[in-house]
Order: structure tokens, then sequence, then C-alpha cells
């Protein structure tokens, strides 16, 4: 899987030469058959980037990226050698979709394949492994379909007879992931999203996506590629969609110097070649709104980055010079009059983070609201409730305002504790840290001996003679957070569990027992087990076993067992759920969907093997 990991070496972006290219394309046109030359000069043209990256792996590959949108859109694997497999990108098949054979899974299985888990056998739709040829060989390269797009891109792990047995017999993993929709390097580039998947039922080996015929036998047809320009809105008279070439130079050349203003690349960033600053400094601080948005050096009277650069260079912000035929940016006048006038705006790049954290507040409010798989919001109240000690000082300062069972949250006992000190003006004069104690906090909080002034790290207070002790007496000094604690030591833990679906509050001593998930190796391969969850659907969540198994199984595209827990009560026995493969992530989703807090949910990895 592509999980990048920036380093040093990942900020190395650098123009591939013409004679490169030129080579590259050819070699990919002998690897891939249905890559035209054509086809390939537009999906490597010239000007195209090379990146040096590391995987999660730590194993090295290059990135070649398109020079206007930054897209990647090839990665060799390996350093540079020239027999080094070279794999396509999601970018690049959406443009070339007969570019690999590919299988159809289920749109639910994306976001298990973002995470870098390998695609089972029971997730893949069985009439698209009889289309695959009939001389596919295990480690060939792969297309992942679901709903008619393409959204990964794997190794399988058979030649097609096996392939066919694993899916027929819905065991085993089937294609190791190296890239989908959604993980990094899909984010590198735009990020666009697709058309909304459809819906695949991998239920029944003759189940056909909802895209396809029940009689066809291959895959659903790639999504039509078109170049027709959209129906115009209906207030296009007055915003102009195109710009004229100036009007692009004028936009990209603003790009860059509020870029340069606001965020100057560091000086010991430079030299840094003219494609790189580009890419890192123009196109994401185009203006979000149309047309600006649109804007490309190649419409540009500017004609090419160096062109562009060049030009820029003129005006005195920056400086260039030619190296081993790339031009590249030695210095930039951070003090220039055109860069300290230039005008903010909201940036391409401010656009689309807002936009991300919009969708993770609306996912993390899906999460935390009804769904059709859960029986609602379950919220958990961790409170106190205090001693019969305590019993005078909540009588004096709140005893026409005691909460209902006498349990009250933390902060609130901490305002009673906090208020009282503040209205009888007990804070200690020279060290706002430390209380006086009066009779009814003597009483309260008074017992045994407290921390010393040594160990709190402050010089001894002036008090009046007598007055200064470490102690339990009236008149005594106390630290406010040593008071505190003690009045918690007081009380006893309890919480409160409030549902839509209880008829009444679930009240309960001590603190909720969490649900566990645990990553365990068996053997060769890794299993995630769920336990501990039949409490929480007595607290309301939707967690049948049976039922929380089988959507498990069709989410992550994996084998689901339910077995009953060694030792546990015959009369009110305990369950495992088990999922093949490390799903930690997807089931810590799943359960939050169904009600479980996220913060009652505990990841166990000690019994993985190093």
């Amino acid at each position: 899987m592509f999980c990048l990991r920036v380093t040093a070496a990942f900020g190395s972006v650098t123009s591939t030469s013409v004679s490169d290219l030129r080579r590259l394309r050819t070699h990919l046109s002998s690897v891939y058959p249905a890559l035209t030359p054509a086809l390939a000069t537009s999906l490597l043209p010239d000007g195209s980037t090379a990146s040096k990256a590391l995987t999660h792996l730590d194993e090295h590959i290059i990135i070649y990226s398109q020079p206007e949108n930054g897209e990647p859109v090839f990665v060799k694997l390996g350093k540079e050698k020239d027999d080094a497999e070279i794999v396509p990108t999601v970018y690049t098949l959406e443009r070339a979709p007969d570019l690999l054979p590919s299988v159809v899974t289920a749109k639910e299985v994306v976001e298990v394949l973002v995470g870098g888990a390998a695609l089972f056998s029971s997730g893949i739709w069985p009439p698209t492994v009889d289309a695959l040829p009939d001389d596919l060989k295990r480690d060939s390269l792969l297309a992942i379909r679901a709903g008619g797009e393409i959204v990964g891109v794997g190794r399988v792990l058979g030649n097609k007879k096996e392939l066919k047995a694993m899916v027929s017999e819905r065991q085993g993993k089937a294609i190791a992931t190296l890239h989908a929709r959604g993980d990094y390097l899909w984010k590198m580039g735009s990020g666009n999203s697709l058309p909304q998947l459809e819906s695949l039922s991998i239920d029944s080996p003759d189940s056909p996506p909802a895209s396809t015929s029940s009689t066809s036998a291959g895959p659903p047809p790639p999504a039509p590629t078109t170049t027709e320009t959209p129906s115009e809105p209906a207030n296009d008279a007055a915003t102009p969609t195109t710009l004229s070439p100036e009007a692009h130079s004028a936009t990209l050349l603003a790009a860059l110097l509020l870029a340069l203003r606001t965020s100057p690349p560091p000086s010991s960033s430079l030299p840094l070649t003219a494609a790189a600053l580009y890419a890192s400094h123009v196109l994401p601080f185009r203006p979000a709104a149309v047309p600006g948005n649109a804007a490309e050096v190649k419409k540009s009277s500017y004609k090419n980055v160096k062109g562009m650069f060049k030009a820029v260079a003129k005006t005195g912000v920056l400086s260039v010079k030619e190296m081993k035929g790339d031009l590249v940016v030695v210095s930039i006048d951070a003090k220039h009059d055109s860069i300290e006038s230039s005008r903010g705006y909201k940036t391409v790049s401010q656009a689309a983070s807002q936009a991300s954290k919009a969708a993770a507040v609306a996912e993390e409010a899906a999460a935390t609201t009804d769904d059709s798989k859960g029986k609602g919001k379950v919220v958990v109240r961790e409170v106190l409730k205090p001693g019969a000690v305590l019993g005078e000082f909540l009588d004096a300062l709140g005893g026409d305002l005691k909460p209902k069972h006498d349990l009250y949250a933390p902060p609130a006992l901490k305002a009673l504790l906090t208020g009282h000190i503040n209205a009888q003006g007990l804070t200690h004069k020279q060290d706002g840290r430390y209380f006086v104690l009066d009779g009814l906090l003597a009483g309260a909080v008074g017992s045994g001996a407290g921390a010393g002034w040594e160990t709190q790290g402050v010089a001894k207070p002036k008090v009046a003679p007598g007055k200064f002790k470490i102690g339990d007496k009236e008149g005594e000094v106390m630290g406010k957070e040593d008071g505190w604690k003690r009045l918690v030591g007081r009380c006893e833990e309890w919480f409160v569990i409030e549902s839509p679906s209880l008829s009444k509050d679930v009240v309960k001593k001590g603190k909720p027992m969490p649900i566990k998930i645990q990553l365990k190796t068996v053997g060769k391969r890794m299993v995630t087990l769920i336990t501990g969850f039949e409490v929480w659907g007595d607290y309301g969540c939707s967690l049948e076993k049976e039922e929380l198994a089988e959507d498990l199984r069709k989410r992550a595209a994996s084998s689901t067992s339910v077995s009953q827990m060694t030792g546990s009560s015959p009369k009110k026995p305990l369950y495992e759920v088990m999922v093949q493969g490390s799903h930690e992530v997807l089931v810590t989703k799943t359960l939050v969907e169904r009600g479980v807090p996220k913060q009652y949910i505990v990841v166990d990895t000690s019994k993985v093997k190093k």
C-alpha cells in the first residue's frame, strides 16, 4: 500500500527531461499494450515531474506526476532501476480504464482498501473472475472496480485458476492492495470525488452489480469519459467561465505573490526548481472562485513554467538560473513591494481544507446520531456519589439543589468547593494555589496529612503565627488541587447511561466496561477479536452478535465467526466476534455507528508478533 511517509527525500521534486520521458513512454507502451503513444504523451506530457518517496515499509518509490495539476499518474517500485515495475494510479486508470484487467467488489469495501487491507476472495463478484485473461499469472496487476468506477490497484495472489477456486470457496486473500482511491497517493492529486458508487452485494455468487444485467458475465462497462462542456448556470452572463491568456497570467502571478507573502519556502530549501515551486506555491494559491481556480500556465501568455518564472525574475521578486537543463529559483526577495502589497483571498487549498474539515465534522456527526443500523445515540455520564462524611458540607452548600440520586457531575462538585472558598475569602493571600480551612472544609477534606510545601515546589507562605501547617484542622493551609483530590476520594464513582431506546436511564456503580478490540497473530495470519460488547447492547446499542458479525463480514470483505468465550457463565454467556485480517479502524467505526461512544472502545495490539 502506498502509505507514504514524508521524508527529506520526498521534498525533492524534479522535472523529467524530454529524453527520459520519451524512453519512459516507450517502455510503458510496451508493458501496457492498451497504452497508445498518444495516450502515453497525454498522461506524461513534457514537463512531468518525478519525486522520490518512501512507503510505510521504507521501500523506495518514484512518483511521476503531471506538470499542470500535480496528479500522480505512475509509480515506479524500487530505486532507479530500468527493470523496476511501474504501476498506474487510479487517476491514470480513470483516463485509460482498459490498461489493466479488473474485478468488481462492493462499494463498502473501498474504505477498507484505503487502510491497506487486502481484498478477500469473499469480496469479489465471481463473474468478473471468469472475464479475466486465461494467462493471468500470480503477482499480475489488477484494477479494482466498485459500481463501475475504478477504485484501486492491486497484485493478484494466484493465477486465474487459483483465483477462481478461492472466489468459489470464498476463502483467503485474493488481491494485495497497492493503491486505492482516498489513500495518501490519491490525496497528492486533486482528490476529486468520483460519481456516487452504486451498491453491490457480494452475498450471492450470482448477484450482479446494479449497473449490469443479471446475465452479464463480465465486469460492468467503464464509466463513460467525455469532454462535453457541462450545462451552463443561469448566471453565466454575469460570471465568465473562461479566462483570456492575459487573465491566466495575472491570476497565476497573484497566486505566487500571495504564497510568497503568507507561506514563503524556507531559505534552506533553496535552490528549488521552478516546477517544484509552481506546484507548491502557485497551484494551491489560485483563487477558489470560478474562473480563477482553473488558471493554468499552458493557457497563459507565459506558455510554460519556465516562461512564467523568467518573467517574474525580471521584476526582481526572485532570481533564477539554469542548472542541468532545469530552471532553478536561487533566491526570493521577501521585502519586494509586489509581495508585500499582494492582496489576500480564499485560495483553492483553503477551500479544499474547509471542505475536508466539513466532511470530517459531518462524518463525526453521522457517527454519533441515529442511523439505520443503530438504535440511537448513547450518552454516558461519569458521575460522583459523595460519601456520608460529606453530608454536612453538601447540605450547607447545596442542600436544596441536590441532583437526582445524589449523583454529581465532577465539574458541579468542584464548583461547590471553589465557590465556598471564594465566597468566604479563604484563598491564601500570598499564594492563590492554596486555601485556609474553615470548620466546614476541615470536616469535608481535612482527613490525613496534606502534601508538604517542599513537594509542591513553592516557598512557604507567610501566615499568622500558629496558622501555618499542612494538615487537617480549621485554620490550616491546604493546596486547592489537594483539597479537590481529597473531596473526590470521599466519593464513589458511578455512571449514567442515557439512550432513546431505553425506557429509563441506566444508573450503575463504577465505570463502564469498554469494548475491547484485539489484534492477534494466529500462525501466519492476523485476526481482529471483539469482546465485551454484550453489556453495551443492554445499554441501547445495536450489538446483536450474529448481526454484528455479518455486517463486519460485508464491510471487511472477509470471513467472520462468533464463538462463546472460555469460562463465561452458561446462564449469561459472553461471546467473541472474530474477523480475519487487521480491521481495528473499520471495527471502531462500525461500533461508533451502532451507538458506542468512541472513548469506551480500546484497541489492544499486545498479541501481535513483531
